[in-house]
């Protein structure tokens, strides 16, 4: 179990990567929260990583908005940027291009890459839009000067495995999860899954608070280290349960009704997020919350009543 007692030895790090494609909602403040707890309850650093490599999907108005709402939520960060201008000017993931590229280099020297020409619309014609790349350009040649992207080479079973809490333990077959994933782009834009692996090695992020629905994600990063990087510890990953509406559905960026900004023009306030996070995590004394003091206690309480 993670716990401050237990960790003296270890400087956790953990971090929020929000990505600016849309305004921030209540799932991702729920998120931060967690995170937030968490690596305050450890004595650990918090960072932030934008990750704004895909610039087609950034507005500076997403940006923006980061901030805000963070600053709204009263959230402090230890490390990564403070203004829109400091991202730019030296937290920006544009920033790190060659960084990315390097490690994708690494990964063509391995053998673990293959060029593949397919479009999208041609493999999901063979397996629709649903099924996973079916392998088509695996065993092929073909020249780089040919328009195509960059896959990974998964073998025929690849049950990727990482410390989780609270089971200790969580495996993810990745081939049949996601099959071979692109690492870069047709564009030649690096992927998400490279340049997050990467940024979390880079800064050394042994603590990991992402939603359920990520678990691909982790499982196809947590491959990426193992072949960057074979001897590095792979991060402690804690998979939360995803806060839901009233349909069961979970919120999303393209969802602008539940955007923190239109709940603070409602008269949503940060005492209202707290307790929504209390109620979503079953904690002891959810409705009383009134503050981040009052969060941090309950938080606590729970961490005591846990066996």
């Amino acid at each position: 179990m993670l716990s401050a007692n237990s960790s003296e030895s270890t400087h956790w790090r953990s971090r929020l990567a929000p990505t600016p494609s849309g305004y921030l909602h209540l799932g991702n403040a729920c998120n931060f929260l967690l995170t937030w707890l968490w690596i305050r309850h450890l004595g650990g650093e918090l960072w932030l990583r934008i990750d704004d490599l895909d610039q087609a999907r950034v507005r500076p108005e997403y940006i923006e908005d980061i901030f805000q709402q963070l600053d709204w939520l009263g959230l402090d960060t230890d490390q990564g940027p403070r203004s829109v201008a400091a991202l730019q000017q030296s937290w920006s993931q544009q920033l790190r291009t060659e960084r990315y590229l390097s490690a994708l280099t690494t990964l063509k020297n391995t053998g673990a890459l293959y060029r593949c020409t397919c479009s999208r619309r041609q493999w999901q014609a063979l397996v629709g839009e649903e099924g996973r790349y079916p392998g088509t350009c695996r065993h092929r040649q073909h020249s780089t000067e040919q328009p195509g992207s960059w896959r990974i080479r998964l073998p025929a079973a690849a049950t990727v495995c990482w410390q989780n809490w609270p089971s200790g333990r969580e495996e993810l077959d990745l081939t049949d999860e996601m099959g071979d994933f692109v690492i870069q782009r047709r564009d030649g834009q690096v992927a998400y899954q490279l340049a997050s692996c990467v940024d979390d090695l880079d800064w050394q992020m042994n603590l990991l608070i992402r939603g359920v629905d990520l678990r691909p994600s982790t499982a196809a990063q947590s491959h990426l280290l193992r072949l960057l990087e074979p001897e590095r510890v792979h991060p402690v990953v804690l998979h939360h349960s995803l806060l839901t509406d009233e349909g069961n559905r979970k919120f999303s960026k393209s969802d602008g009704a539940l955007s923190l900004h239109i709940l603070k023009e409602q008269g949503y306030t940060p005492a209202a997020v707290y307790r929504s996070c209390a109620h979503w995590r079953g904690w002891p004394e959810a409705s009383n919350v009134q503050s981040l003091n009052d969060l941090q206690q309950s938080f606590v309480l729970a961490l005591k009543q846990e066996p």
